[in-house]
């Protein structure tokens, strides 16, 4: 399921690249306000949720040039392959 962000969620990829500083409290870029979350329903995910703020969300959905590859379709394509691995 996707949806919008839950105010003061802050974009995962950011937290992963950013991290904490000496003192563990977070970077401040590490700090970037998520725009979605994603919630995973599938039995292999066990129900993860993933936050993005719009710039990785438009990196991950980027496709090849001019084409995307949509959070939509990348959901739809792991419950294709979830299904054939049954």
């Amino acid at each position: 399921m996707i949806r919008r962000a839950n105010a003061g969620v802050w974009c995962d990829y950011c937290k992963d690249a950013w991290g904490t500083m000496k003192d563990n409290s977070w970077h401040p870029k590490a700090k970037t306000p998520a725009w979605l979350t994603i919630d995973s329903e599938s039995a292999r995910s066990k129900k993860t949720s993933r936050s993005y703020c719009q710039s990785h969300a438009e990196y991950l959905t980027e496709g090849s040039p001019g084409q995307a590859f949509t959070f939509e379709d990348q959901i739809q394509l792991a419950n294709q392959i979830e299904g054939a691995n049954v």
